[in-house]
Parts: structure tokens; C-alpha cells; sequence
């Protein structure tokens, strides 16, 4: 089984799983109905002085990124919120649904430290908190412990990863009600927007200093 964990870095790396795609694609869903729904006009080719959009391309104004901007955050508002009654009908929260994901993402036992690691940095929460997290996945027999050359690791339970399937078979049927009407191609674009755009933040994130 090929090993996801970046042992240099302490937390898994996990190809499939950035916060763009924790909504397990309620998010794309929603910017996919903005981006098909934002005009009752019937649909054509963009053109700028005669030029269709793919003559014109990369040509972003200011206008175009103020209204980007705008969709993209009401979308994710709205995409969280959905989100967030669907766990909480299914009994738990976004942060145990992240460690959940995680843990699925890897298939296998994993290290206790890294776990509680990756959950702080991907949270942006305190290392505690993330302590917490765990702990009430253990207390609900979601999760369980063992220790392997002085490593403790972390693995769903049965009945954690059967509790799981129910939450996400939940989540799936919320995000096909979202995407059902849409046209593939209109989906798959916008999933692949979002994916960008999540780089993009990430790489600006990474190479801006901190405020002292």
C-alpha cells in the first residue's frame, strides 16, 4: 500500500485532500449553480471588441475579480452551511468530519502526533482543540489506539468507518439535490476552478510573511 505520510514534514500528505474538497463537492456544486445560474440570458460565447472569449483570454479587469471574489465567498458561506446541518443532523461537526476524512484518506493506523498535527495546520486551530477532536471520537467508539515501537497510532474503528459511510452517504445525497440539474462538463469545470484557485491561495500563503 503506497505510504501517504510525509515523515519529514510529520503529517500526512494526502493527495485528494485540501479544504477545497472536504465539502465532498458541495462547494463546486454551488459555485458550478453561480456560474450557470448568475444570468436568466440565454448563453453565448463571451466576445471584447469583437473577440471571443478564447481570443481573449487571461484579460481579467478589476470587475471581473471583485465579482469573482463576491461568488466565491457567498458560495463557500452557503456551501459551509449546508454542509454544516447535514453533520449536525448526522450527530457531529466539521471538525470531527475533517479528522474522519483524514484518517479514511489514509487507510490505514496513523500516527497520533502527525494526526493531531495536520488537524491544527489544516484547522488553523489551537493543538488542543485538536486533542478534543480526537478524544470525542475515541468516547463515542469512533476511533481506537494502539501503540507500535512506542508509536501511538490512530485508526477508525468498525464502527467508526460504518458511521462514516452513513455521513457521507448523506452528504452525497445533499450534493447530488445541488448538481443533479447541471450539465457535467459544468461541474467538472468548476471543480477544476476551485482546485486553482486553492493553489493559488495556498502558494500566496506560503511565500507572504507573516505581520511581525
Amino acid at each position: 500500500m503506497k505510504d501517504h505520510w510525509n515523515k519529514n514534514l510529520g503529517r500526512p500528505k494526502l493527495a485528494h485532500m485540501t479544504w477545497r474538497h472536504t465539502g465532498s463537492g458541495i462547494l463546486a456544486a454551488l459555485l458550478a449553480a453561480c456560474a450557470t445560474g448568475a444570468s436568466s440570458e440565454p448563453r453565448s460565447p463571451a466576445t471584447t471588441s469583437g473577440r471571443t472569449h478564447s481570443e481573449d483570454k487571461g484579460s481579467v479587469t478589476m470587475t471581473d475579480t471583485r465579482t469573482f471574489g463576491r461568488i466565491l465567498g457567498e458560495t463557500a458561506r452557503a456551501a459551509r452551511q449546508v454542509h454544516s446541518q447535514v453533520l449536525t443532523r448526522a450527530g457531529t461537526d466539521f471538525e470531527r468530519w475533517v479528522a474522519f476524512t483524514l484518517l479514511a484518506e489514509n487507510e490505514r493506523a496513523v500516527p497520533k502526533e502527525a494526526l493531531i498535527v495536520d488537524l491544527t495546520h489544516r484547522l488553523d486551530i489551537e493543538r488542543s482543540t485538536s486533542s478534543e477532536v480526537l478524544d470525542r471520537l475515541a468516547e463515542a467508539g469512533h476511533i481506537g489506539a494502539r501503540v507500535e515501537g512506542g508509536t501511538e497510532l490512530i485508526e477508525l474503528t468498525p464502527a467508526g468507518k460504518a458511521y462514516l459511510q452513513r455521513v457521507r452517504e448523506a452528504v452525497n445525497q445533499v450534493t447530488h439535490r445541488l448538481i443533479a440539474h447541471l450539465d457535467k462538463n459544468d461541474v467538472d469545470t468548476a471543480m477544476n476552478v476551485l482546485r486553482a484557485v486553492g493553489e493559488a491561495a495556498s502558494n500566496i500563503t506560503a511565500t507572504t510573511p507573516s505581520s511581525p
